[in-house]
């Protein structure tokens, strides 16, 4: 759920991704013929972090209300920050409807990769003051971007951890994309650059630190997490993990859970399967829906993987947001 954004065309959502990947493969081509607790980890000592943190701000509004909320993100970033930028303050009004649709005054809502807050903000505003939002984001860059939006907004229901989620507790490194932060990944084993030169086709600027994963079951068990009502999660390839480490939560409590499926990040950065993935959604949620983009809410059940094949087929569109959940959508149980 992180994009580029199209100058002429100021929407925001997947065709900016397309547009990201455009950009990209034309480049190399040319070229080759807390609010709450935090966890106080050491800084990227990369001399690009100064470039990624010059940072400016700009207007978040959300189509359910007239309300405009500031946000600060780096001037470098054209994957979420940038398209908000240029749009005038729109981001992904389809998924924001969504999450209205699903959020009721005083929910307790989990933002896992929350990157600068934009999706933790639309919570915030959703759950009202007696609701709770837990934000997490592992990057030192965006993690800083996120709290002093919370902070600025004053957020007061948000509670921010630099923390990422996995199978099991770990501190592996992490690479920050300087332009595409919000495409930034937990790196996997192996030749790193390599991975990215696969992913992208393109040689693209990064920073490199160490971060705190942590299993979501562990996490939650020592927070004394009492209920989750909605989550979001869009982990760049990690979503199976991070589902894997929390299954005894993520069952007890069958949220509500809007979840990208990317096949690139999940097969190229983890060598895992999409096919493994759908699975793992489908164990746990007998309901699963495509979300479409539009002014309004679409959205299409699908129950296989084979039913996102000609989706994830189109050039440049190698993801799809999927919301799943343990009972139907419909207006009668969400009200719009």
């Amino acid at each position: 759920m992180r994009r580029d954004w199209p100058t002429s065309a100021p929407r925001q959502g997947h065709s900016m991704l397309q547009k990201i990947a455009g950009l990209i493969g034309q480049a190399w081509r040319g070229k080759a013929g807390r609010a709450g607790p935090d966890i106080a980890l050491s800084p990227p000592t990369d001399p690009l972090r100064d470039k990624v943190m010059r940072s400016r701000d700009t207007i978040l509004t959300v189509p359910f209300s007239s309300k405009q909320f500031r946000v600060e993100g780096s001037e470098t970033d054209i994957s979420v920050f940038g398209p908000i930028a240029e749009s005038g303050g729109i981001w992904e009004p389809h998924i924001m409807k969504l999450m209205a649709s699903l959020v009721r005054p005083g929910d307790t809502c989990f933002d896992i990769g929350a990157n600068i807050g934009v999706h933790s903000i639309v919570f915030s505003e959703l759950v009202g003051d007696s609701g709770q939002v837990y934000s997490f984001e592992p990057s030192s860059v965006s993690s800083t971007f996120l709290q002093r939006n919370v902070k600025n907004n004053e957020l007061a229901n948000v509670k921010c951890f630099q923390i990422g989620f996995g199978r099991t507790s770990s501190r592996p490194q992490f690479t920050h994309f300087v332009n595409i932060g919000g495409c930034s990944f937990v790196n996997p084993e192996g030749d790193v650059s390599e991975v990215i030169r696969t992913a992208w086709n393109a040689e693209l600027e990064t920073i490199t630190e160490t971060v705190q994963i942590e299993s979501f079951d562990t996490w939650c068990a020592g927070q004394k997490i009492k209920r989750i009502d909605v989550l979001k999660l869009d982990a760049e390839g990690s979503e199976i993990a991070v589902i894997e480490g929390g299954l005894q939560f993520i069952r007890l409590f069958k949220p509500a859970m809007i979840v990208e499926l990317n096949v690139n990040t999940i097969s190229i950065y983890y060598k895992e399967s999409p096919v493994t993935f759908f699975e793992l959604l489908a164990s746990i949620y007998n309901y699963i829906y495509v979300i479409d983009e539009g002014e309004d809410i679409q959205l299409s059940r699908v129950t296989s993987f084979a039913e996102l094949e000609s989706r994830l087929a189109v050039p440049n569109h190698w993801w799809v947001d999927l919301l799943c959940l343990a009972q139907p959508y419909n207006s009668g149980n969400h009200v719009l």
